[in-house]
């Protein structure tokens, strides 16, 4: 399996950049990569981690499909269909205004995991501009950056290769997942401190949930 943060991490490094310019993507993985701490200005906040990723419809030196992806942060409540703890990408999310500029749907429509379960079940395409940038500590190493997801217009389309790649917590195949993936799940608290248990919060709506 591909490291789907980056099919190529760096210049200076064995992997390959994701080449720039327009390509034609299918979203395939959807990973829960658990609560993190940070902090700004002095102030610890906690973020809940979730790393999205398209299959690209160009190749590496090897014959396999180039993937990229990013972590994104999503907001935490308690749904009171199942009484557990759940999330959704609320409106300010980044990742809330990309399927937004991509499908065309209202902040509310698209925050729910299934309406992202659904564009992964039915691969949904779309164009996938990639840029490439140099890292500001160190000009040797260049990566490749999402600069912008927008709407396929007229008949382009392509079959990913991969089958779509869902985990969370609880479920087996931690270890299959790619290394920076597995990396950022390990570094979580729920790994790190065994558990992490969010604040109550009364939810304004419920999703019929397909854990991914």
């Amino acid at each position: 399996m591909n490291n789907i943060l980056e099919s190529g991490s760096n210049t200076g490094g064995t992997f390959e950049l994701v080449p720039e310019g327009k390509h034609l993507g299918v979203l395939r993985f959807a990973v829960d990569c658990g609560h993190h701490r940070d902090s700004y200005q002095g102030v610890e906040t906690i973020k809940h981690l979730i790393f999205m990723g398209w299959e690209l419809n160009c190749e590496d030196a090897n014959g396999n499909p180039h993937w990229k992806g990013d972590f994104y942060t999503a907001t935490d409540f308690i749904n009171s269909k199942t009484g557990e703890p759940d999330w959704f990408f609320g409106s300010t999310s980044n990742f809330n205004k990309i399927l937004r500029g991509w499908t065309g749907v209202d902040a509310d429509t698209c925050k729910w995991k299934s309406f992202s379960a659904k564009l992964m079940r039915t691969a949904t395409p779309c164009y996938v501009n990639i840029e490439h940038q140099e890292d500001k500590k160190d000009a040797t190493k260049v990566y490749s950056r999402i600069d912008s997801i927008k709407p396929v217009k007229g008949g382009d389309t392509f079959k990913p290769k991969r089958e779509v790649v869902s985990w969370t917590f609880g479920m087996e195949g931690l270890d299959s997942l790619p290394g920076n993936i597995k990396k950022k799940i390990l570094a979580s608290i729920e790994q790190t401190e065994g558990s992490y248990t969010i604040p109550p919060k009364k939810p304004k709506a419920t999703d019929d949930s397909i854990p991914f």
